[in-house]
């Protein structure tokens, strides 16, 4: 679905942008997303043009992943689901771009920020009981396009989960986590990983990185964007735990309140509607805290190592409630 140099579909696009307004840009260390709104015959209309900073073979097989992705979705979800996630336009793979339409909202983890932090998450009781709405209908979202897109169960895999969980401590000792406590939390998580080895679980599409600067809510409803990382067949635990590990660890920082971050967790859950193993779903958090804490850009110094370090030594004891699902 490439357009090739000198053919006129991309010339007309690259004219048409040319001519477009400049609303935004985000750059991060892989891609690119300007939004831009274009002038057309019939009024004007908004559109998001991803750019991947990375060459090479792999990221232009992801980029065009990344498309062929998005078009099967839009059929699989159908209406007015397949409205809250980008449509895939047109697919400049030389140039290692995509044009996607437009998801409008404000992002979650703005959202949080403003409603969730230390000085206003106690006080503001709108802002908190607006942060449980959407984090209900957010879980709502996750479940509906979980059931569009099921398909047969998988039985979780021990031996490629120990394989993942070694990569990922191994990175998360290399930002600067104690490799002695990684090691002991690395052995608690392979015993509960052995325990459940085989055990089904509920698949279908996932997202890959259902975190809140991928969540927008725009008049209370979730519009999702980036399925970079989208695989058509996983498990649904993936989603899930990346939402609420992200959360887990924003509740150790300074920054935030507890109180309130917990409230989110457990709408989200509400929301969501379905119960879950709880031995896989909290073994998939702690697989989702480990590579948020390892992708990040910060290296962690002794003090700020001691909240992921906390808290991924209690994910797996029965007696955090805050992973309570079912």
């Amino acid at each position: 679905m490439d357009t090739q140099p000198g053919e006129p579909g991309k010339l007309q696009v690259f004219d048409l942008l040319s001519s477009a307004t400049l609303i935004n840009r985000i750059t991060s260390r892989h891609a690119e997303v300007a939004t831009f709104h274009v002038r057309g015959p019939k009024g004007g209309s908004m559109v998001a043009v991803k750019h991947v900073r990375v060459n090479g073979e792999p990221a232009s097989k992801s980029i065009q992943e990344e498309f062929r992705i998005l078009g099967e979705l839009e059929s699989a979800l159908g209406e007015p689901l397949s409205r809250t996630i980008p449509r895939p336009l047109l697919l400049l793979e030389n140039e290692g771009t995509i044009i996607f339409s437009y998801v409008p909202g404000v992002r979650f983890d703005r959202l949080l920020r403003q409603h969730a932090n230390v000085l206003t998450g106690r006080i503001n009781v709108v802002g908190a009981r607006a942060l449980d709405r959407h984090a209900n209908r957010i879980g709502h979202w996750l479940r509906s396009f979980h059931n569009a897109t099921a398909v047969s169960d998988l039985n979780f895999d021990h031996t490629r989960f120990s394989a993942e969980l070694d990569s990922l401590l191994t990175k998360c000792a290399s930002r600067g986590l104690q490799k002695s406590a990684l090691s002991r939390i690395g052995e608690a998580a392979l015993q509960h990983s052995a325990s459940t080895s085989g055990s089904p679980m509920p698949a279908a599409a996932t997202h890959g990185d259902f975190l809140p600067q991928n969540i927008l809510l725009q008049d209370d409803q979730p519009g999702i964007i980036d399925f970079a990382s989208c695989s058509r067949s996983g498990p649904v635990f993936v989603d899930l735990a990346h939402f609420v590990g992200y959360l887990l660890i924003l509740s150790r920082k300074t920054l935030y309140d507890e109180k309130t971050i917990e409230s989110v967790i457990e709408e989200f859950l509400k929301g969501y509607a379905r119960d879950l193993n709880s031995k896989l779903f909290r073994l998939y958090v702690l697989r989702a805290i480990l590579r948020i804490t390892s992708d990040s850009s910060q290296e962690q110094t002794s003090e700020s190592a001691n909240a992921p370090m906390e808290l991924l030594s209690t994910v797996l004891k029965d007696e955090f409630t805050g992973l309570r699902s079912g």
